[in-house]
C-alpha cells in the first residue's frame, strides 16, 4: 500500500469469518474463498491506494452467478483481544489484521445509502442485535 500518515498500520492482512457449517475440506469451496481473499488483498497494490477499516470496494465477477461483488473492510470486532490484531515486524513496520466482509448488491446498496460508520454498526450492533459479519458464497439467513 502507499504510505500514509495517521493510519493503524502500513501493511494489511485480511481475515474472513465463515459459518461453522461451511465445508472447508471441499477444495472448490476453499478455492472460492481463497480467490476472494487474494482479490481483496491485492486491491490496494493494483489500484495504488491505501485501504484500511471502513473502506469498501467492488469488482466485476467473471461468473454471472457469483453474487458477492464487493467487500467492506472492518475491524474484526468478534475478537475481543485487539492486541493480537497488530503485529510489529520491524522498525516502523506494523501489520494490521482486518476483516473482509463479502457483500452482494443489496448489501452494497445499503452501505452506499447509510455510509460506512452506520454500516459498521449494522455488522456489529451495540444493542445486542443480530450481528452480520460472516462471509458467505451465497447469502443466507445466517448473515
Amino acid at each position: 500500500m502507499p504510505k500514509r500518515e495517521n493510519t493503524v498500520g502500513q501493511f494489511n492482512e485480511y481475515i474472513m469469518f465463515v459459518d461453522k457449517d461451511v465445508n472447508l475440506h471441499d477444495k472448490e469451496t476453499v478455492s472460492w474463498f481463497y480467490k476472494k481473499l487474494v482479490l481483496i488483498g491485492s486491491f490496494a497494490y493494483y489500484n495504488k491506494t491505501h485501504i484500511t477499516y471502513g473502506h469498501s470496494f467492488e469488482w466485476e465477477n467473471e461468473d454471472p452467478d457469483d453474487e458477492m461483488i464487493a467487500a467492506y473492510i472492518e475491524l474484526p470486532q468478534v475478537i475481543t483481544d485487539a492486541e493480537i490484531l497488530r503485529c510489529k515486524i520491524g522498525m516502523l513496520k506494523t501489520v494490521i489484521c482486518l476483516q473482509a466482509v463479502l457483500l452482494n448488491q443489496n448489501e452494497l446498496n445499503k452501505l452506499m445509502e447509510i455510509g460506512p460508520e452506520a454500516f459498521s454498526y449494522y455488522l456489529y450492533p451495540e444493542n445486542g442485535g443480530k450481528s452480520h459479519y460472516i462471509s458467505e458464497r451465497h447469502r443466507s439467513e445466517r448473515f
